[in-house]
């Protein structure tokens, strides 16, 4: 018996029984954010100049624009690209580790940087626009603000979904890397990343079919990671069927 044929065995990672249940309650979680981050999308009105006017914030309502903001899209992309990388870290302990790795730590900051710019939009807005929170006067005035100096909610806004897109793209390289997925949906990443980046507004149709088409793919990502760290039955060594030696 060669060296490399010995040593598989002791090289091969330790199941994850023991973790299971600890794995699929975060496939769970990962699962709402990722629905969660979908509505968010869905819901959002045109990322143009009317996001600063006060009127069409109210007639979104400040309530839903504070609920969506700070509860349902931050968090939800924050979790769904946690979760991500937790479940692609567990299934990659061999081949792929470093990519994954490399992906999770991306996807996490990017999505915590979102959440937090995210967060922050959907607070001061509701201050801004709410009625009887301040002065209409001072509400504009405030907008306006917003308007002139947008840098610190678009620059972690817009760096949190880099990085978490470039943290997606590794860590679906590093599932194809361990041989847990096929070529198309390590590169359906890549595709997405490419078609978002497009310097053109989609039309509203195509925008939501691209929302969707991001939750299937996210989700099957993710639960395939979580499969593939599912401990399967071994032959014993030798490929035969074990007796007693009684």
């Amino acid at each position: 018996m060669s060296a490399a044929t010995s040593a598989s065995p002791a090289e091969r990672p330790a199941p994850l029984s023991r973790h299971r249940p600890a794995l699929r309650a975060v496939a769970v979680l990962f699962v709402v954010a990722v629905l969660a981050r979908a509505a968010f999308l869905a819901w959002h009105p045109p990322l143009d100049d009317h996001v600063y006017d006060v009127a069409g914030v109210r007639s979104h309502g400040p309530g839903t624009w504070l609920l969506m903001h700070a509860l349902v899209g931050g968090p939800g992309v924050a979790v769904a690209l946690t979760g991500l990388a937790v479940l692609v870290g567990a299934a990659c302990r061999g081949r792929g580790a470093v990519l994954a790795a490399v992906g999770g730590v991306l996807a996490s900051l990017g999505g915590l940087a979102f959440c937090v710019a995210v967060g922050a939009e959907g607070v001061a807005w509701w201050y801004a626009t709410a009625d009887g929170v301040l002065p209409p006067a001072t509400g504009e005035a405030v907008m306006a603000a917003f308007e002139a100096h947008p840098l610190p909610v678009d620059v972690p806004a817009l760096a949190g979904s880099l990085a978490g897109a470039v943290g997606v793209v590794l860590l679906a390289l590093a599932l194809r890397r361990a041989g847990a997925v096929r070529w198309w949906l390590a590169g359906a990443p890549v595709a997405l990343a490419a078609l978002s980046a497009l310097p053109v507004q989609l039309p509203a149709a195509a925008a939501l079919a691209l929302a969707a088409l991001e939750v299937v793919v996210l989700l099957s990502l993710g639960l395939r990671a979580l499969s593939a760290s599912t401990p399967r039955a071994q032959a014993p060594a030798g490929g035969g069927v074990s007796r007693s030696a009684g």
